[in-house]
């Protein structure tokens, strides 16, 4: 799970680093911590970190909870990222040629929701089809 720093940001009481699943799930999740203000490349780098576990694991299916209040213009959110940063997401998803679910989760600046999410479901598409 890539999501803001719980010490500053919702939820405020679950999401850090050191939950890491129990029993036989033990060491299968994982919490990348983000800083307010992050921008893409920033992003981009945990989330290159995120997909080679995913990758290294070998998941059949995929199922990415989407936020788009990572948004640079959200009024709840605390990123940075840009409409081409979230095409490039999707991207690096589609790189993996996994079938992919994503479930709309969160985005909040209504006027840009909409190009948003396209640009994240045409990204992907874009890789995976290749």
């Amino acid at each position: 799970s890539i999501h803001a720093d719980p010490n500053f940001d919702y939820p405020y009481y679950s999401g850090y680093a050191d939950e890491i699943g129990r029993g036989s799930g033990r060491g299968y999740h994982h919490n990348f911590l983000l800083r307010a203000n992050t921008g893409d490349d920033e992003y981009l780098s945990v989330l290159d970190t995120a997909l080679k576990l995913i990758k290294d694991f070998q998941p059949h299916r995929i199922v990415v909870s989407t936020g788009m209040d990572i948004f640079i213009e959200d009024p709840l959110g605390t990123f940075d990222i840009s409409t081409a940063g979230i095409n490039v997401i999707g991207r690096r998803i589609g790189g993996l040629a996994i079938p992919t679910v994503f479930c709309l989760e969160g985005g909040y600046c209504n006027q840009a929701l909409g190009t948003n999410v396209k640009s994240l479901i045409d990204g992907f598409t874009d890789e995976y089809h290749r």
